[in-house]
């Protein structure tokens, strides 16, 4: 952010594909001066006929419409970290500590009065993790993110346990095909409580810095 030149910043993961055709859409939302910040499109390059593949699926495609809703809504999203653009000159700095860059500079946006918007056609592709240590250290490290000070503090927060599941269950319900995706969204369900139980004792309870 210090040597950035550029009016709009483009950040993005260093594991991830992004299409060769993502940053006009991501950039064009910016044309509006209400706009501070727009998410990209992340899709899932795991198998779907396994179970954790399943799982990055159902999340990317739930994420993909509630972000599309609340977009067209005009009401406050969270851009994701496998890529999206900001204004340079509404970000500063992102505290060292920081669990989840990207709600933290969302929020931080919005906070300023600026929307965020959403590029459906600004598309990345990410393979999600294959084994379920490797996903739980992923996501207790992101989604604890949304349980740090920063965030958690934010009257604009649209993540925690609660929100997930009364925001997600349907959703998560209507998304099988067969029997055995319905019984991997049930085990997806107790995950997730794994999930955030970690989250509580590492982020909120013993303030680890999970680097």
């Amino acid at each position: 952010l210090k040597v950035a030149q550029g009016d709009i910043v483009v950040l993005s993961d260093g594991d991830v594909v992004v299409a060769n055709d993502a940053l006009a859409p991501l950039v064009a939302p910016f044309e509006d001066p209400r706009v501070g910040a727009v998410s990209g499109h992340p899709l899932s390059t795991s198998p779907r006929d396994r179970m954790l593949g399943y799982w990055s699926h159902l999340l990317t495609e739930g994420i993909h419409q509630i972000r599309r809703a609340r977009d067209e809504a005009g009401r406050f999203l969270v851009c994701s970290g496998y890529l999206f653009a900001f204004r340079r000159v509404l970000v500063g700095r992102v505290p060292e500590d920081a669990l989840a860059e990207d709600a933290v500079i969302s929020h931080h946006i919005a906070g300023q009065g600026y929307r965020i918007g959403y590029a459906p056609r600004a598309r990345v592709f990410v393979k999600y993790p294959a084994t379920y240590r490797d996903w739980l250290r992923q996501k207790v490290r992101s989604a604890g993110g949304h349980a740090q000070d920063y965030v958690r503090k934010s009257s604009l927060r649209t993540r925690s346990a609660w929100l997930e599941m009364v925001n997600g269950t349907r959703l998560a319900l209507r998304f099988p095909r067969d029997l055995r995706e319905f019984l991997w969204t049930l085990l997806l369900f107790a995950a997730r409580l794994h999930l955030w139980l970690l989250v509580f004792i590492n982020v909120r309870l013993f303030r680890r810095p999970l680097k």
